[in-house]
């Protein structure tokens, strides 16, 4: 549903083939794979749990006896409150699938802007308490997939991360008002200390990975925040360590500038400042 169903019909629309998974509301399912199916394509889906083996099992069997075996995208789309999903089951799906991806292949997981920046936002009012758990398991998740790149880079699979802003027309969002009625408030104070858009739409979120999954210049570990601002942090701490990382986001201006923004908490002040003076500048960094 929701943005899941948008990256299946963006998809499709480009002449791929879907095999997706529904835990429950096979109705939404069925009506999804008759628009994909209005585009040419062929598509199926299976009623799975992915935090189940012989559930991921029936997956592994619809591709190979429907589509080959041929596996050119995999997409990450399943959340949730534990490890179960985020980190255990979407482990075990690469694990499965990864073998028989050809080369040129692409890993997809779909994040969010807490998720990503977890450790950063940690402690910030600004981040909706009741999302914390959900954060800090995606954290959790994106980052036991980032520590497989060699792997991947071996097979010749890529992996990028899909990190929207606010998705505003998802039914999580109406849910997510329910147990915070600021939090659209709150994720834009998110956006704008890292200098990220708003809000996007869902059919917004499907477009943007149907046209990444076309190029071939996106570097491992890439990570896409719809807009013309890209993610400082992964880069720089392959060479220097993420501790070393003054950087969070970089916003491009022109060919020779832009800005660079981080998110600033008291841990980036230790060893700056006597705690009298404050934590507003900080000296020799720009």
């Amino acid at each position: 549903r929701d943005i899941g169903a948008e990256i299946a019909i963006a998809l499709a629309g480009k002449g791929v083939n879907i095999v997706g998974n529904y835990r429950e509301k096979q109705k939404r399912a069925t009506d999804v794979q008759g628009t994909l199916n209005s585009f040419g394509v062929k598509s199926e889906f299976v009623q799975a749990d992915i935090t189940i083996e012989s559930n991921r099992n029936k997956l592994d069997e619809t591709v190979k006896n429907s589509f080959g075996g041929k596996l050119d995208f995999l997409v990450l789309n399943a959340s949730g409150k534990s490890t179960d999903v985020n980190v255990t089951a979407a482990n075990a799906l690469i694990d499965k699938f990864l073998p028989p991806m050809p080369i040129g292949s692409t890993i997809v997981l779909m994040q969010s802007i807490p998720g990503h920046f977890e450790t950063q936002l940690d402690g910030l009012c600004v981040n909706p308490e009741f999302y914390r758990p959900i954060a800090k398991v995606k954290h959790a998740g994106e980052q036991s997939i980032r520590s497989r790149m060699k792997e991947f880079k071996e097979k010749g699979v890529n992996f990028i991360v899909i990190c929207p802003p606010e998705v505003s027309d998802t039914s999580n969002m109406k849910v997510f008002t329910r147990y915070d009625p600021l939090i659209s408030k709150k994720f834009t104070e998110i956006s704008n200390m890292l200098g990220l858009p708003i809000s996007v739409t869902k059919k917004q979120v499907g477009e943007k990975i149907a046209e990444l999954l076309k190029r071939k210049d996106l570097h491992m570990g890439y990570v896409e925040f719809f807009g013309n601002t890209v993610d400082a942090r992964s880069i720089l701490s392959t060479w220097y360590g993420d501790e070393a990382i003054l950087v969070d986001t970089f916003e491009k201006i022109d060919n020779n500038s832009g800005i660079g923004r981080l998110i600033v908490t008291k841990k980036h002040t230790k060893g700056h400042f006597d705690e009298i003076i404050g934590t507003s500048i900080f000296p020799g960094h720009k």
